[in-house]
């Protein structure tokens, strides 16, 4: 799909750009990369089923291949200090993730447990 594409893009981008710059013009407004990360992550989530009316908006059509790639984007982006502090300073990040568990890839809900952890040993331990 175009939207799985272009996560699997950004994620790669997210994960390897040693330009601190570009990551906080990501994450900053007017961008908000992790709210809006964030936010397709629930979009995928919801239960709401309803086809687009317009061929051109079938590219909003909810694959369980796009949650992944969603969850793997917010991964990278926890992986910068700015972009961890972001993801969690927004209001129920964590729980938009961890409704992610219900996922049927295993991949994406070891990913989730390893967010967890992180999160959790951060709030603790740092």
């Amino acid at each position: 799909s175009p939207v799985g594409s272009l996560l699997k893009s950004l994620e790669v981008d997210l994960r390897t750009s040693p330009n601190n710059d570009w990551l906080m013009r990501f994450i900053d407004e007017p961008n908000s990369g992790a709210v809006l990360l964030t936010e397709f992550l629930r979009y995928i989530q919801s239960d709401d089923v309803e086809r687009p009316k317009k061929k051109k908006y079938e590219v909003l059509l909810k694959d369980g291949v796009d949650e992944h790639r969603c969850v793997l984007c917010v991964r990278a982006l926890m992986g910068h200090r700015y972009g961890f502090s972001a993801v969690l300073g927004y209001e129920d990040s964590l729980g938009v993730l961890v409704l992610s568990l219900s996922s049927d890839s295993r991949k994406t809900r070891s990913i989730i447990y390893k967010d967890y952890e992180e999160a959790n040993c951060s709030c603790c331990c740092g």
